[in-house]
């Protein structure tokens, strides 16, 4: 039974409501493609980069407590997702951590149904607490996670990303989430792991755009390598 299907079990024996996809509709958008999954429970927007020709390999761009697909740092996984492919999604329910990572979990089902086999998860904020508790539940699925300025609840099982990579970073002058929410999730996870601090650098990493296309893009090609 694979992560979403497993998800959707417990949800259920909780009361929660089943989410199964209605219909997806797809669009062009430039080279990209916008892809609208339908759900009884609301819509997950995404936008894809590439994944036309059966990669078996795709990254998962996702977003704060209020959702989005720009991410950080002046548009990051717009830019980022033209190098590596990938779809960056706006959640149902944003800033929900159950319901969002229901949303992860049922895009990553839809992408394996397209043959896509191994995915990482780049998230910001809340996302990256969503992007730490999916790479748990994808298991062998998930070849890397990189968490941006990250919040600690919903990273409680981080210790079992242990094998997998693991990237944070996060600016030391964060109003919003101070670094030591970075330095915490990085103490409690195993290796491999690399925590990377960005000196003057705010809560949306506003100055670091060049380093964290760098940065993320180098650790996504590493992840895939390391498969």
């Amino acid at each position: 039974m694979d992560a979403f299907a497993e998800l959707m079990r417990e949800g259920a024996r909780a009361g929660m409501t089943p989410l199964r996809p209605l219909a997806m509709q797809e669009s062009r958008l430039g080279e990209a493609t916008v892809m609208e999954v339908i759900t009884a429970d609301g819509i997950i927007t995404c936008v894809r980069h590439g994944l036309d020709a059966g990669e078996e390999e795709a990254v998962l761009f996702l977003g704060g407590a209020l959702g989005g697909l720009s991410g950080p740092a002046h548009g990051l996984y717009d830019r980022v997702a033209r190098r590596t492919g990938g779809v960056r999604l706006h959640y149902r329910k944003p800033g929900r951590m159950d319901d969002c990572l229901m949303d992860v979990l049922l895009v990553h089902h839809l992408l394996a149904r397209r043959g896509v086999a191994r995915v990482a998860l780049v998230g910001h904020s809340f996302g990256g607490a969503v992007a730490i508790a999916a790479g748990v539940l994808l298991g062998p699925a998930t070849a890397g996670v990189v968490a941006l300025s990250t919040q600690v609840p919903g990273t409680e099982h981080v210790d079992k990303l242990a094998g997998t990579p693991l990237l944070l970073i996060h600016g030391d002058a964060d109003g919003v989430l101070p670094d030591l929410c970075s330095r915490n999730v990085h103490e409690r996870a195993g290796e491999p792991k690399e925590l990377v601090i960005l000196p003057g650098e705010g809560h949306l990493l506003d100055g670091a755009t060049d380093t964290l296309i760098e940065r993320v893009t180098s650790f996504v090609a590493s992840a895939w390598a390391g498969g």
